[in-house]
């Protein structure tokens, strides 16, 4: 969650309160042992007092001050965020996401919430999608996308100052770092570089791991990882292991019903099967196409039947 104090309308209640009690500054500083810069800046709305700061006004004051604060907070479910950021991934909307970029902005701007949050989260949470936003834009240069990665290592290392793409297998991660390093891999993906690629995201996978059980980690962030391990491993002819990450992702976006990936996966899967001899390879195909049908992805389901007649010679029809 975001934390976010009005500390205006916190302080203009302390100052309140030491009227009614008919206590100037002074006396307050004399009762407290705090200093009147402190006292001031606390009723102006200028910081966020420390805990024991509020201890001890609570004690002169003769009221729970912490508990008042709480009346003062604004929360903001960091979750449902990353699932509106993710949604949009999936579907490639950078309208979406500049919407919520611009969102972000306002809310970090706004001089009337006086906003006290970790801005150093904050910060990695709008490089994150100013990332994606140069990421998915088919008008962006190689050279903005490879300063976008770049800018995404040097935010890692507000957390990690020794960070390194060559050594992220060094460091712990929260979420958000963890979707920054996904970024960094689907960035290499663009370049063709696929095993640097497929190994972070192996790790990200790995390190989500232990949260599956809590179903802490959003359905459709690891479907995106797998989407990309599937892709990449087709560029490597590694057909197996496109075919185990196509039905890893499969089985969760059933289990999830989650449609959104499903279609690529199961085309995916469908080629790697036609190049191990699978029988039944024609299945998975059509079932890629049945999805975009219901999908209303009518461009991206002639592209597919086209791609397919002429790289395979196969008619999914």
């Amino acid at each position: 969650m975001f934390s976010t104090y009005n500390m205006k309308k916190y302080g203009a209640e302390l100052r309140k309160i030491r009227k009614y009690l008919g206590l100037n500054q002074s006396d307050v500083r004399r009762l407290s042992g705090l200093n009147e810069d402190t006292l001031t800046n606390i009723e102006n709305g200028l910081v966020i007092p420390r805990y024991d700061t509020i201890e001890i006004l609570s004690h002169v004051y003769k009221f729970d001050l912490m508990n008042l604060l709480f009346f003062f907070k604004n929360e903001y479910d960091i979750l449902s965020l990353y699932e509106m950021l993710d949604l949009a991934i999936t579907y490639n909307d950078i309208l979406k996401l500049k919407e919520i970029r611009d969102n972000l902005i306002n809310f970090k701007d706004d001089p009337e919430l006086d906003n006290l949050i970790q801005y150093s989260d904050f910060d990695m949470l709008l490089a994150y999608t100013e990332s994606n936003i140069i990421y998915f834009d088919k008008k962006s240069s190689s050279q903005s996308k490879h300063q976008a990665k770049n800018f995404l290592v040097e935010t890692l290392k507000s957390n990690n100052p020794d960070f390194s793409i060559s050594s992220f297998k060094k460091f712990n991660y929260n979420f958000l770092e963890l979707r920054m390093l996904l970024l960094i891999a689907q960035f290499e993906s663009d370049i063709e570089n696929y095993s640097l690629s497929n190994s972070i995201m192996e790790f990200i996978l790995k390190k989500m791991s232990i949260f599956d059980k809590y179903e802490l980690v959003p359905v459709k962030f690891k479907l995106i990882i797998y989407f990309n391990l599937a892709y990449n491993y087709h560029n490597l002819y590694n057909h197996k292991k496109v075919y185990n990450y196509a039905v890893e992702g499969i089985e969760l976006g059933k289990s999830t019903n989650d449609f959104s990936n499903l279609f690529f996966l199961y085309y995916r899967k469908g080629i790697a099967e036609y190049h191990l001899k699978h029988p039944d390879y024609m299945d998975s195909l059509r079932k890629s196409i049945y999805i975009l049908d219901i999908l209303d992805r009518h461009e991206l389901k002639k592209l597919y039947i086209e791609s397919t007649k002429k790289n395979y010679d196969i008619d999914i029809n």
